[in-house]
């Protein structure tokens, strides 16, 4: 794994949340500005914190606990892919669905599944 600025500020995130980041993510951001054509952006930590901040305010439902770090925006849907804050602790944060702009008890519609897994299945950057 690299010591780029992209990486250094996830593990400082992850750090922060108290989550162990998936070795496939850091291995991925560090060569992401090789890469070309993927469906899914994926986010900065620090345009994680701020998007995180955005969801927490419009997912804004009674009886709801916002659980996820969001680290990937579809550019083909608004669905964007975060890391579960309840993945049990010493275990890689698992990934967590969301399906933006829909209504209470839809915004983690899904299985959480591993990171290599969610990038396997969700290669085109569609969650459903």
């Amino acid at each position: 794994m690299g010591d780029n600025t992209f990486t250094e500020g996830w593990r400082r995130l992850a750090g922060r949340y108290g989550i162990q980041l998936p070795g496939g993510f850091l291995d991925l951001l560090d060569g992401i500005e090789a890469r070309s054509g993927l469906a899914w952006r994926f986010l900065t930590a620090e345009e994680a914190e701020r998007f995180k901040s955005e969801l927490d305010e419009r997912f804004d439902y009674p009886d709801r606990q916002w659980r996820g770090i969001p680290f990937a925006r579809s550019t083909v849907s608004e669905d964007v892919a975060c890391f579960d804050l309840d993945t049990p602790a010493g275990r890689e944060a698992e990934v967590l669905p969301v399906r933006d702009w829909h209504g209470p008890r839809w915004e983690f519609w899904g299985d959480r599944r591993s990171f290599v897994q969610w990038l396997a299945s969700d290669g085109e950057g569609r969650l459903t």
